[in-house]
């Protein structure tokens, strides 16, 4: 007898059979990026152009409009029957597009509007795949929700520093989500995550990613030295 999961929304049935295409399109490919180290390049440009990457953003940004958790989990398990690299990889950015969706939600549920807008300002772009995500969370030696990554206030922004690990999609993305501690009014550390766009001074993708099977998604360590962000680019949790 057959066992496998399945789409449970109409969104989600689309982007499952959205997977499933791609998936044979990216098997032909997927030994010869493991064994080059080479990015997946043209299969995200594959995914650009079906929309799959804005799979979680709202139909209103452009996106497939894609809420539940288990479709798209359901989806990143058939896009890896091809390829496993590529899966972990556009989980990483959908998994992006879909925490900022949630946020946008949440904000204008709970009336706020200048946090709705800013969400709204990051979901216009997603919604084209206009460009990548990276999520850099992992840290060496702590807990991914105890970052030891620091966001320090300073003139018209904040200051990064800190070292980030497996940071999936950091060779072509064009902003990298990053986990970080910033201190509150009341003294103690709250979390946050900041938004650092690609080519910014002091961020440093380190280019050593090199694990069999997984080569093809990029998940470099990423340093960040004295990397100023805007303070329009902080989102504290």
């Amino acid at each position: 007898m057959k066992h496998e999961m399945n789409a449970v929304t109409p969104q989600g049935k689309r982007l499952v059979a959205l997977a499933e295409e791609h998936a044979a399109d990216f098997a032909t490919r997927a030994d010869a990026h493991d064994r080059d180290n080479t990015f997946v390049t043209e299969n995200f440009e594959a995914m650009k152009m079906t929309n799959f990457l804005a799979a979680c953003a709202p139909e209103e940004f452009g996106g497939m409009g894609v809420e539940s958790i288990h479709d798209l989990t359901v989806a990143i398990s058939r896009l890896a029957r091809g390829c496993g690299s590529t899966a972990i990889a556009a989980n990483m950015h959908v998994g992006g597009v879909l925490f900022v969706a949630q946020a946008w939600r949440q904000a204008k549920k709970s009336g706020d509007d200048a946090a709705a807008a800013q969400m709204a300002g990051v979901l216009g772009p997603l919604g084209k795949s206009l460009f990548v995500v990276s999520g850099a969370g992992t840290e060496p030696g702590h807990d991914t929700f105890v970052p030891y990554t620091e966001a320090k206030a300073t003139e018209g922004g904040y200051l990064i520093n800190g070292r980030k690990a497996f940071s999936t999609n950091s060779e072509i993305a064009g902003a990298v989500r990053v986990r970080v501690r910033v201190l509150g009014e009341n003294g103690v550390y709250d979390q946050a995550f900041v938004n650092v766009r690609a080519g910014s001074k002091g961020m440093d993708v380190q280019g050593n990613w090199d694990v069999m099977g997984m080569r093809g998604s990029g998940s470099h360590d990423i340093l960040f030295t004295d990397c100023f962000v805007p303070a329009s680019e902080i989102l504290r949790l």
